[in-house]
């Protein structure tokens, strides 16, 4: 199943430059993991976490990169984050679904940015519906994990879930500084719990079914509570 999987997920990073305390400007960024929905178009659904929109920090429209598996790049722009989803107040701030497109993509090909050649996109993901999951169900992620020398893409976390429809209240952490932000509204019953472990650089992973399709997506890390996609 990894083998069929893991050329579609991508390491998604947004580089910035940020204010200090004494008022200069520092460059930062951040890593998440991403999951390709249209090779076509080059469409990539990836964490709103990223590119800090709970926080202000980053508008619409932003510029990122995306890293594929194999190492070649294309810079990708931010194209529209989800504020709708049941349960979730209808806000930026408590959103964490992000849609960005590959620059210049079209007609399943992109341009890598060291070569400035035309390089394929890798297959779309097939999404299936989470309706259908149980408590103990196989299931596993591939994703990014980063810290600050580097990124390991592709890293594959095998586990099963643990609760297919959890409730929980919980302040999760934005990606910069800690900050806390009080991300939903207390209703947490389309949250899918597993086993998984969340490490820097797995927000926006695929979450994938004993079959390989997408059934959800990691989230935010809570704090002090059990895993979450």
């Amino acid at each position: 199943l990894y083998e069929q999987v893991y050329r579609s997920v991508v390491t998604v990073k947004l580089e910035y430059r940020s204010s200090g305390i004494f008022g200069g400007q520092s460059r930062s960024s951040n890593t998440g993991t991403g999951f390709i929905v249209d090779s076509e178009n080059g469409y990539i659904v990836t964490s709103s976490s990223i590119f800090e929109i709970s926080s202000g920090n980053i508008s619409a429209n932003s510029l990122c990169s995306v890293t594929f598996y194999d190492g070649k790049t294309s810079a990708a722009r931010l194209i529209s984050y989800s504020t709708s989803f049941p349960y979730i107040q209808s806000s930026p701030a408590n959103s964490d679904i992000a849609l960005i497109r590959l620059q210049n993509a079209s007609d399943g090909y992109y341009t890598d940015v060291q070569s400035e050649a035309k390089t394929e996109i890798p297959a779309a993901v097939t999404i299936a519906s989470s309706d259908g999951l149980d408590f103990g169900d196989e299931c596993f992620s591939v994703a990014t994990i980063s810290d600050e020398d580097d990124d390991l893409s592709g890293m594959l976390d095998v586990n099963i879930i643990t609760n297919p429809s959890n409730r929980h209240d919980s302040a999760f952490y934005t990606l910069s500084e800690g900050r806390k932000s009080y991300f939903f509204d207390n209703s947490f019953d389309y949250l899918i719990q597993t086993g998984i472990t969340t490490n820097p650089g797995c927000e926006g992973a695929p979450l994938f079914d004993n079959s390989g399709n997408v059934i959800g997506m990691m989230n935010l890390r809570a704090e002090q509570t059990s895993r979450f996609t």
